[in-house]
């Protein structure tokens, strides 16, 4: 009998352990609800204005083997002071995709599109060249063209990401750090027994996913923003957090001249620009 009891103390010892510091994490994740915005619902703060970038398709990117996937994706035209990012969208057979090159202000508003889509049959592949400006209104169109990457790009520089390959999420001087994560879907089937500290190690996959309430240093604002991020951890209190993001900043020459920086999630771009 005192067996049985002793164990029954140590189960719900066990139990509360656990229930309690989620419990405690869900109450400050609701504490904290109301002043941190969804990206998808929100467009302007004191002093700034976010806007997503109405695009279509998966950006083009490099990624490397860290908790902040993205390397860079976004392009400056240094000349006409614009940007550009490459989509690809799927064309509907034989595993082809469209490339398109999207050039767009600093407003977010599309200027330009030029797609190159491909078309095969069983004997003919080709790519044809359709280009339209910023109302959809078609101004060239052209068959059976090489992709022109070269002059798509001319004049343009690659954005820097200020995310490491291993930031310091925790550390209030981030440029984007974790207030607070609010565990929510628990995978046990990606626990790894042979990690102690990382559990899964590359980053790819978490053990918990859930909100992330981040404060984005812009400028001299601090933007505070709900994020979904992965968690790759049983552990309390470390670093294994892992998004699928990344935040650029326009070379040194020009930030004073255009005040914006871009907020990368996947395959969605945020403009965030100061406004007097």
């Amino acid at each position: 009998m005192k067996k049985r009891k002793m164990y029954l103390i140590i189960v719900v010892a066990i139990l509360l352990a656990i229930l309690i510091p989620l419990l405690i994490n869900r109450i400050f994740a609701s504490i904290l609800n109301g002043s941190y915005a969804d990206p998808g619902n929100f467009s302007k703060g004191v002093g700034y204005t976010l806007t997503k970038l109405p695009i279509q398709g998966d950006l083009e990117f490099d990624t490397n083997d860290s908790s902040a996937d993205y390397v860079s994706s976004i392009y400056m035209d240094t000349l006409n002071l614009n940007f550009k990012v490459i989509v690809k969208v799927y064309a509907g057979s034989h595993d082809n995709f469209e490339t398109i090159y999207i050039t767009f202000d600093q407003y977010g508003k599309i200027l330009e599109k030029d797609r190159y889509i491909p078309l095969q049959t069983d004997t003919r592949y080709q790519l044809n060249r359709e280009k339209s400006d910023g109302d959809g209104n078609v101004v060239l169109r052209a068959s059976d063209v090489k992709k022109d990457a070269v002059n798509h790009l001319l004049n343009c520089r690659l954005l820097d990401g200020v995310l490491p390959p291993w930031p310091k999420w925790k550390q209030r001087t981030s440029p984007v750090y974790i207030n607070h994560f609010a565990m929510e879907d628990f995978h046990p089937s990606d626990l790894n027994p042979f990690e102690i500290g990382g559990i899964n190690g590359n980053g790819r996959t978490s053990i918990w996913y859930g909100t992330a309430y981040c404060d984005i240093r812009f400028m001299d604002k601090l933007v505070k923003l709900k994020i979904p991020f992965g968690y790759d951890n049983l552990l309390w209190f470390t670093n294994d957090y892992h998004a699928k993001l990344q935040y650029y900043k326009l070379p040194k020459e020009f930030e004073h001249k255009i005040p914006v920086r871009f907020l990368q999630l996947e395959h969605d771009v945020y403009i965030l620009r100061a406004e007097k």
